[in-house]
């Protein structure tokens, strides 16, 4: 046996990336953003919509490379032998041009999605170019048996690909340890990660795209079915389907009689069967023609009529879930995923000799038509939610002839209902972390220019931020923030940063720090002692304990006054550089001084029975143990 040598593999990698010019170039500058975002973590940001359209490179001019390389026009027919005329060199040029625009536009738009909806965008173009790279080679009638072959190729060379690339990092990897090791050879922790992007996008490319055969339409005159395959879908994977398809039936059977709607982890477990029935059904489908498979036929046709009452439960629940709090793009995407596959169901019923080549097609398609557009999912979502967030204003009050206004009387916070206060809350911030100010800008005087200055601007920005507008919001209107989770009526809840999330304390003078996330911690050990943190209601006070004796306390209600001072409603304010001081409780006793850091504080007010109780607390002990 002749072993490979490094000529004749440098060689065959050549030849390879000089066929997929374009998808080797793609590959090269994913890697280079990724391995610059691993030495650059401070500028990751400025890298990353590099690495987003590079690496959605990969599946789009793989796609469109086989295309060019098929004899005769999409749609006309092709094949092998069939003497249709192979790419203009100039069509095959404009058409990858034409890749290239729709990556540029891709880099371009990157900064102006906000973050929550670049990582959907993202999965959405990627699921579109896949499917592309799966089927627009054989868009054309004819050539069922090519395009299943063309796909199982694809498929078993990415699963050898993905194995092949984890043996050699695990294998590279040991071989740096040992020099680290062994050799006294400092190698510096980024080498791991940037070791696997470069194998992930250089090498796993390589070899993926060397296992595409060159000649497209031979594969149609191809029969081989892999044995194992067969094993897997028939024995595991439709067995599995079935099971739970039974489980669906009798669930739907439950709601029928009981007349109770399901939970709504129900759309993932629909969905899921769907997906995993028709892949079983995809993996299947060359043999459903034999004689000894003649089940096949009548499985697949029984699948989709059994699959169409689920789906159908599936979209009256997301209906109703809709109905009463509204589209998000979750939602949405669910609405779309449940009406593409009854329409499948449909289709593969009514057409026993359907073509295969439907399900990756249409797919595609609907992928790419719910990306923008009046109809996609991103701005339905936000006219729906800022629709229904409308409606709450208006019905307590506060958005009069589009404008939101504290009236005093209804728009106070004694007066708008608990549930109302937390769908404001929430639905205020959606729209701030998912779409920014724009959408509900025009209720306010200022267009909300003062609230874009709190915690990032008008791209929205990350939870903390949102929440943060949320409650600038809230306060002017005169109403009080409310978690979605909380499901408490008290209006005694209150929840205050007193500093935001990162900001730097003062150590100078301490031995040792403990890190405080909750009023209750398990015993600790700081230097050699063994303490114990706990929360004394009787005295709101935070007790640092070693056995039963308390070594320190910290009285926490001068703390909340301090914080009630400088709040406007419930939130404190900021200051002119947008972040609030670090809150601080110094104690000492005897051999001991320590201070209290305090980044969050939750208490609720006096109610009956209760004066103050500290109800959540994040922050720092430091000590400093004198003999």
């Amino acid at each position: 046996m002749r072993f490979p040598s490094i000529a004749m593999v440098a060689g065959e990698a050549g030849r390879t990336f000089r066929r997929f010019p374009l998808v080797a170039v793609s590959a090269f500058l994913a890697a280079a953003s990724a391995v610059a975002m691993v030495e650059e973590p401070a500028s990751s940001e400025r890298y990353l919509r590099l690495l987003a359209a590079a690496s959605l490179g990969l599946p789009l001019f793989t796609a469109l490379t086989l295309v060019t390389e098929r004899p005769g026009w999409p749609g006309l027919g092709r094949g092998a032998g069939e003497g249709k005329r192979p790419w203009p060199p100039l069509a095959a040029g404009l058409l990858h041009l034409a890749g290239v625009a729709v990556l540029a536009a891709i880099y371009l738009a990157w900064p102006h999605w906000r973050d929550p909806l670049a990582l959907r965008r993202y999965l959405q173009l990627s699921l579109a170019f896949h499917l592309l790279a799966a089927f627009l080679p054989f868009a054309g009638p004819g050539e069922r048996n090519g395009f299943w072959q063309y796909n199982k190729t694809l498929f078993i060379r990415f699963l050898t690909a993905a194995l092949y690339a984890h043996v050699l990092f695990a294998g590279l990897s040991v071989a740096l340890l040992a020099v680290d090791k062994l050799f006294g050879v400092d190698v510096d922790g980024n080498r791991y990660p940037e070791l696997w992007i470069l194998i992930g996008f250089l090498f796993t490319t390589g070899f993926f795209l060397g296992g595409i055969p060159r000649q497209l339409g031979d594969l149609d005159a191809v029969t081989e079915y892999p044995r194992g395959l067969r094993v897997f879908s028939q024995f595991i994977l439709v067995p599995l389907v079935t099971v739970y398809l039974v489980i669906l039936t009798v669930y739907l059977g439950k709601i029928a009689v009981t007349r109770v709607w399901p939970s709504g982890w129900i759309g993932y477990l629909v969905s899921s069967v769907s997906v995993a029935g028709i892949l079983s059904l995809l993996l299947v489908a060359p043999v459903r023609e034999r004689t000894e498979n003649a089940w096949i036929a009548s499985y697949s046709r029984w699948f989709y009529i059994v699959l169409l009452p689920s789906l159908g439960m599936l979209l009256l629940a997301v209906g109703k879930r809709i109905a009463q709090y509204g589209v998000t793009e979750n939602r949405y995407f669910l609405m779309v995923l449940s009406g593409w596959l009854a329409l499948v169901s449909l289709y593969f019923i009514l057409r026993r000799a359907g073509s295969i080549k439907v399900i990756p097609g249409t797919l595609c398609a609907v992928a790419l038509i719910t990306l923008g557009g009046p109809w996609g999912a991103y701005q339905v979502s936000a006219r729906s939610q800022t629709h229904r967030l409308a409606g709450i204003l208006e019905a307590n009050g506060m958005l009069v002839d589009g404008r939101a206004q504290n009236n005093g009387v209804k728009g106070a916070a004694g007066q708008v209902s608990f549930e109302d206060r937390r769908e404001m809350s929430a639905i205020f911030t959606y729209l701030l972390e998912t779409h920014g100010t724009a959408p509900i800008a025009g209720w306010f005087a200022d267009g909300l220019a003062a609230v874009d200055t709190v915690g990032g601007g008008a791209r929205g920005g990350d939870r903390w931020r949102a929440t943060r507008q949320t409650q600038r919001i809230l306060d002017d209107l005169g109403v009080t923030y409310v978690e979605k989770w909380d499901r408490r009526e008290s209006e005694s809840y209150f929840h205050r940063w007193a500093a935001a999330p990162g900001a730097g304390f003062p150590v100078a003078g301490y031995d040792q720090a403990l890190y405080l996330d909750r009023p209750h911690l398990e015993p600790a050990t700081v230097g050699d002692r063994t303490l114990r943190v706990d929360y004394e209601a009787a005295s709101t006070s935070l007790r640092v304990r070693e056995g039963e004796r308390v070594v320190v306390r910290f009285p926490l209600d001068p703390l909340v006054e301090r914080l009630r001072a400088r709040t406007v409603g419930n939130h404190p304010t900021a200051l002119p550089d947008g972040v609030d001081p670090v809150e601080t409780v110094a104690a000492e006793a005897e051999g001991v001084a320590a201070l209290l850091v305090v980044r969050q504080l939750a208490w609720e007010d006096a109610h009956p029975g209760v004066e103050l109780e500290v109800t959540g607390l994040d922050g720092e002990i430091l000590f400093r143990f004198r003999p």
